[in-house]
């Protein structure tokens, strides 16, 4: 399984989903023997990332499982000084309005959101469980619209942070053919303000 899919079981198994606000997954972790899962994580890092100098892992189910997946990093031979976490910050009433519409195109799939404060709620849920767990941790913080409206600067001050020099060739091929300004779909209304 990939790493999205293996981190759904995981939730799954511990009681909780992604889109559920009222899981704390640091808790359910620490209450947990996770030994077996650990092991099946770590074939599956390996398998993915191999013997790569710099691994990058994006899925947001990180805000509820990063402190297993730290045992498995740690168990993989990184360190703390190894890690490096980048947020990506985004406008509360945007992720609930973007939370919204998804539950109305998927009611099957997304469960939670079809009301703007339960994608508000969602957003504080899984911002708190991300910062209280890389509080420790190296961190970045990113704004989306920055992302979207100056790509280049974005990741060049990335780059200063993770301590790597950019290759000037894959940041132009990602400013001109990944980052699209049009992505930024929702946009909250300064009159929104009732949930």
């Amino acid at each position: 399984p990939d790493m999205v899919e293996f981190n759904d079981g995981l939730l799954s198994h511990l009681g909780g989903t992604w889109d559920n606000p009222l899981f704390d997954g640091p808790q359910a972790i620490a209450k947990a023997d996770l030994t077996e899962w650990q092991m099946q994580a770590s074939r599956l890092f390996d398998s993915i990332y191999g013997e790569a100098g710099i691994a990058a892992i994006k899925d947001p189910r990180l805000c509820q499982l990063l402190d297993f997946w730290m045992q498995v990093f740690f168990a993989c031979g990184y360190s703390k000084q190894d890690i490096f976490v980048v947020h990506v910050l985004r406008d509360p009433v945007e992720v609930a309005l973007s939370q919204q519409q998804r539950s109305r195109d998927n009611p099957a799939f997304y469960e939670i959101g079809g009301q703007l404060v339960e994608g508000a709620a969602l957003w504080l849920s899984l911002s708190a469980q991300a910062l209280s767990q890389t509080r420790e941790l190296q961190n970045y913080f990113i704004t989306y619209p920055e992302l979207l409206s100056n790509p280049r600067g974005v990741l060049l001050k990335l780059s200063e942070f993770l301590a790597l020099t950019p290759d000037q060739k894959q940041i132009d091929n990602f400013c001109e053919h990944f980052v699209d300004a049009n992505l930024h779909r929702i946009v909250s209304a300064p009159s929104l303000t009732e949930f």
